[in-house]
């Protein structure tokens, strides 16, 4: 009797995640806000580097696995890039040495301290230029040592020798539109594409020819993700036409119809694969999910299985993963995860529940190791091999890393072979004359001028002399020249042309301890030119002559016997050191002097002037008080006259008006009479007040200005307080004429009528 199998049994069914506590978190780590469809980090046995923000270009963080807790601002970063950085990736055969690529168009190589970082670090190991636009996705060779992979969003995919920093392959027709991701097949022959026009490739590097197409994988318009498996396939990630997230299995051999392929949901963020080729286990990790998936490649249908997913809070800006040599095999971890929070790292453990403590050899088969099987001229010339396995029983221990070292070839060599040739058959062909730069077509006897960059010798003794020259001009204003007994202004040191141009010359021995300076030079034997330092008259600069002369058949004769002899030294005497006065510095410290006697004068100037018109302010304030108080007595007793012609014209006019009513037998009326009254009464008020002014003049006579102006301030303060004390009182109008003439009493009650009281209290104002 069968029993048929309803569950699927696997090892992995039961895997689940679990995120570490808060102490083993990394915090306060600014990750990269680039939009980019990259995993922004990158992790193996030591390290774990994040690409974080960076003012002024790109940069990312490595921090040492042990190095957990809250990052301080100020910790150092890999900050040699001019653009943000893209993608960065550890080398699978050193730990310690990490690819990054930027926008910048540069690939740079970067080798870490074994401890982790001290200082910024800014230079790189090596520098791959190559590309004409930004450069989104760096990987590894998996079994080549120093092979390299970049493409960048010039379509353009590159294979680099760091070792040597050459570019080995350029891919250039391949891709018609931006590439979206790239992934090395187990052994490195092969590697696979997608692409923004919705195809996956199968290229040869090598070769440069691509083996297999699948158009329209994925028919969204959304970026795709290929990887290869270790068995061959091909895994994809990408976008139906309805926007769905899809994942598909393809066969190389076959590409017409996937394998399996099975939609997910309508999320829109890129799915990122991790595959384990230990346990043929593929994690999707969405970029803004807060999700990881898990799925098992089997050869039983349907192919891709699906076993748990770890959900989360927290969305995920990007994700790192682990290799199989920097998990804990005692608590049977299969996977690890860096999940990239906007201001923290979050170690995410993967593991299968196992009672036993023992290691499990199911769980743990043989990994890839850190040693290489291969070097890159090896894969170069055709060679392909797996990666060699080791064995995690008693857990992994590291190994020394080796420092990278870039070796370069010289691409001048053959150049030099070829012009060294050359001179030799130049000399043997030529009659009486020798060059540094020799040429088979250059005449014989013809004496040539050599630039002083053609001879390293004579470039470097050029620059020595104008550097001394120029510090004994700027320190003493002095120029030193060496003097030999002959009286020439230059000591001459002769060499054979059989000693290499950069080899340096022995020096000789001096007989003198004085500290001077020696200004060597080398000598051609052809042309032998010499360089003097020769110091300006009054009325020229200080300049470096390069003279140049022929000499004689004979001593050209005796020149060419010299070359095939070993370098010869010969004593001389001590060199005499003839000091020349310089006029420019005389004059520049003239010119100095003058200009600071200017600034004197002139702010002595300007401070006798400001200080004579303040005390010219003060004399005139002197002057003007006195004449202000003498002016206001003369004017007192005119203000005083007209006030009582005034009063006197008013009189007369009163009188006329009263003679003219006696005259017609008419009584003046009453409201004539009272405005009479009140006129009388006024011009009282204005005489008391024109009295009460004249006082005043006559009391502020002695006064300061300032003093009068102060007491009419307070006057009008008296009379705005005046004011509003008559407005704030509760009767009104007639309360304060009630109470401004003190005599009459307001009172409704008494009054027979309203008519009656208002007339009693015009009568009482």
């Amino acid at each position: 009797m069968s029993f048929r199998r309803v569950v699927r049994q696997s090892k992995f069914r039961h895997v689940f995640g679990q995120a570490v506590k808060a102490d083993q978190c990394y915090d306060d780590i600014r990750v990269s806000r680039v939009t980019w469809d990259s995993s922004f980090c990158a992790v193996n046995p030591k390290f774990v580097a994040v690409i974080v923000e960076a003012s002024g270009g790109g940069a990312f963080m490595v921090l040492p696995l042990s190095k957990t807790g809250r990052i301080d601002k100020s910790y150092p970063t890999v900050c040699g890039h001019t653009g943000p950085v893209l993608d960065i990736d550890w080398c699978p055969h050193n730990d310690e040495v990490i690819a990054s690529g930027s926008e910048d168009c540069t690939v740079k190589v970067w080798q870490i301290p074994e401890n982790g970082l001290v200082a910024p670090l800014v230079e790189p190991v090596v520098s791959l230029e190559g590309h004409s636009k930004r450069v989104g996705i760096v990987t590894w060779h998996p079994t080549a040592r120093n092979v390299l992979l970049s493409a960048g969003c010039d379509n353009v995919v590159v294979i680099w020798n760091v070792g040597s920093g050459e570019e080995l392959f350029r891919l250039e027709d391949q891709h018609p539109d931006m590439i979206y991701s790239a992934s090395w097949n187990r052994d490195g022959s092969l590697f696979c594409t997608a692409c923004k026009d919705k195809s996956v490739r199968i290229l040869d590097p090598r070769r440069g020819t691509v083996i297999k197409e699948k158009e329209k994988a994925h028919e969204g318009a959304r970026p795709m993700r290929a990887i290869f498996l270790s068995d061959g396939k091909v895994f994809t990630t990408g976008f139906s036409r309805m926007s769905e997230r899809q994942l598909a299995l393809w066969d190389p051999n076959n590409l017409d119809e996937p394998i399996a392929i099975q939609e997910m949901d309508s999320s829109n963020g890129v799915l990122l694969p991790f595959y384990d080729p230990d346990t043929n286990v593929v994690y999707l990790c969405g970029k803004g999910d807060s999700s990881i998936r898990y799925f098992e490649i089997t050869d039983e249908a349907p192919y891709v299985h699906f076993l748990n997913t770890y959900i989360s809070k927290d969305p995920q800006r990007g994700m790192g993963f682990m290799s199989k040599r920097g998990l804990d095999v005692n608590k049977c971890e299969i996977a690890r995860f860096y999940k990239l929070h906007e201001r923290k790292c979050e170690p995410i453990i993967m593991t299968v529940p196992r009672k036993s403590d023992l290691f499990q050899d199911d769980l743990y088969p043989d990994t890839a190791g850190p040693e290489p099987p291969m070097e890159a001229e090896d894969w170069v010339a055709g060679r392909d091999a797996m990666p060699l396995l080791i064995s995690l029983k008693d857990g992994y221990v590291p190994s020394k890393q080796r420092d990278l070292t870039v070796t370069r070839k010289n691409v001048l060599s053959k150049a030099t072979a070829s012009s060294a040739s050359a001179a030799s058959g130049g000399a043997a062909k030529s009659s009486g004359s020798t060059h540094l730069s020799a040429a088979a077509s250059h005449p014989a006897g013809v004496p040539t001028v050599h630039h002083p960059g053609s001879n390293p010798a004579m470039f470097f003794a050029t620059i020595l002399i104008t550097f001394s020259v120029m510090v004994n001009s700027q320190s003493s204003n002095k120029i030193d020249t060496l003097i030999d007994p002959a009286g020439n202004a230059t000591t001459t040191v002769s060499s054979s042309p059989a000693q290499p141009m950069n080899q340096s010359v022995p020096k000789e021995p001096s007989s003198s301890e004085s500290s001077t300076t020696q200004i060597s030079k080398v000598q051609s034997p052809s042309t032998q030119s010499t360089f003097q330092a020769i110091s300006t008259s009054s009325t020229t600069t200080k300049s470096i002559v390069t003279t140049k002369r022929e000499t004689s058949p004979k001593k050209q004769n005796n020149v060419m016997q010299s070359t095939n002899t070993k370098l010869k030294t010969t004593s001389r005497k001590p060199a005499e050191i003839k000091t020349i006065p310089s006029e420019r510095g005389t004059i520049i410290i003239i010119v100095l002097i003058l200009l600071l006697i200017f600034l004197i004068l002139l702010f002595v100037f300007s401070y006798r002037l400001l200080n004579k018109r303040t005390k010219n302010a003060y004399c005139v304030s002197k002057l003007i008080h006195p004449m202000q108080q003498r002016v206001t007595t003369l004017l007192s007793p005119f203000m005083t006259a007209s006030t009582s012609r005034e009063e006197l014209h008013d009189e007369q006019e009163d009188e006329d008006t009263e003679s003219s009513y006696k005259q017609q037998g008419v009584h003046a009326p009453k409201g004539q009479e009272s405005g009479e009254e009140s006129d009388v009464e006024n011009n009282d008020n204005n005489n008391d007040n024109l009295d009460s002014d004249s006082d005043d003049y006559s009391s502020m006579d002695g006064c300061d200005l300032r003093e009068r102006a102060k007491l009419m301030m307070e006057a009008d303060e008296e009379e705005k307080a005046r004011q509003k004390r008559g407005q704030a009182g509760e009767g009104g109008l007639l309360a304060d004429i009630h109470a401004f003439s003190g005599s009459a009493v307001w009172s409704e009650e008494k009054s027979e009528d309203g008519a009656k009281g208002s007339e009693a209290d015009i009568t009482a104002l």
